[in-house]
């Protein structure tokens, strides 16, 4: 079944129904990691891949590739939207795609030289900025899941772009939220909150001349992490090179800190939030950002799930507290 976006009128939030990604490989694979060097017949053929001049597409010699998804959320732009009576559906129009961090099969985003998290900060750039340019495209998503509980399926370190034809529906919201907000004080939310947590400094993790890394005021996880460039602009597609080499510094800074807390194996997701395709008022208003999840226990109870508010146990304060003291700890 090719994936399907569907909207019911109860409470007009999008769903991806997508069949085939329960046909993921969980966990180890019997065979060889189809994302390790020399497997590469194992995957599409690749949409970027930084690798060795002297070597050959769709083999080895890169040290980041990226390539479509074999089990897609997305699909091709092709086919029509439907209606079941009041019940909303189309093809989940889009692009999904992986992009393979590295070459090392048991590297990690934490603890792997500085030069390597910049290239993968340069491949979520450029795979960004290639998907926006398709008018078809109405929002992009890049993440990355590590660990048991954070809905990873393979152990080799690599991180996935969505691009959609719908904007998703928290993403609308907080779109409005940033627009209200810039209405009515003439200010970016994202810049004020800048502002205010380094002046306040009791949430504040790292406070690089490029980008502040905090725990936010109403972070909904316990040590859930916010990495908010200064530089003010709405897609990560904007970056260039000291950007970008910033920005992975404060992604290992942000991932070595849960490990150091809770664990060289803990879960967690990394979220990079950029603006949609809107409208012109978005380019003041929007401010993108990265978040970083830790993934501390199974998923959202009764109480989440049945009201979208979230209870968090640490507050955000003492989680700050926590995360700036492994600092203090030069390696995992």
């Amino acid at each position: 079944m090719i994936p399907e976006v569907r909207r019911e009128p109860l409470t007009r939030r999008w769903t991806i129904v997508a069949p085939a990604r329960a046909l993921r490989p969980a966990g180890e694979a019997d065979g060889p990691c189809p994302f390790c060097p020399g497997n590469e017949e194992q995957t599409p053929d690749e949409v970027l891949a930084y690798r060795d001049p002297a070597s050959a597409p769709n083999g080895p010699g890169w040290w980041v590739r990226a390539f479509a998804n074999l089990f897609p959320a997305a699909g091709p732009f092709a086919g029509e939207a439907r209606a079941e009576g009041i019940f909303d559906a189309a093809p989940a129009h889009g692009r999904h795609e992986v992009i393979v961090e590295t070459a090392e099969h048991d590297a990690d985003l934490a603890t792997m030289v500085p030069e390597q998290a910049a290239e993968i900060v340069w491949a979520y750039r450029d795979r960004v900025r290639s998907l926006e340019d398709d008018a078809r495209v109405r929002h992009v998503s890049v993440f990355r899941n590590r660990g048991a509980l954070s809905g990873s399926t393979l152990a080799h370190p690599h991180s996935q772009v969505v691009a959609t034809a719908i904007v998703p529906s928290d993403v609308a919201h907080e779109v409005e939220g940033v627009v209200r907000y810039h209405d009515l004080r003439g200010t970016c939310a994202a810049c004020d909150t800048i502002a205010a947590e380094v002046r306040a400094a009791e949430r504040v993790v790292l406070d690089d001349p490029s980008f502040v890394l905090l725990a936010p005021f109403a972070s909904p996880f316990p040590y859930h992490m916010r990495i908010i460039p200064r530089a003010h602009a709405v897609s990560i597609a904007a970056l260039e090179r000291p950007a970008i080499e910033a920005l992975a510094r404060g992604l290992q800074e942000a991932c070595r800190a849960l490990c150091v807390l809770h664990g060289a194996d803990t879960s967690y997701n990394v979220c990079v939030k950029v603006a949609p395709r809107w409208n012109s008022s978005l380019r003041e208003a929007f401010h993108w950002y990265v978040d970083v999840f830790p993934r501390l226990s199974p998923g959202p109870a009764g109480f989440e799930l049945g009201t979208g508010a979230y209870i968090n146990t640490v507050a955000p304060e003492a989680a700050a507290r926590a995360l700036r003291a492994t600092r203090a700890h030069v390696a995992l």
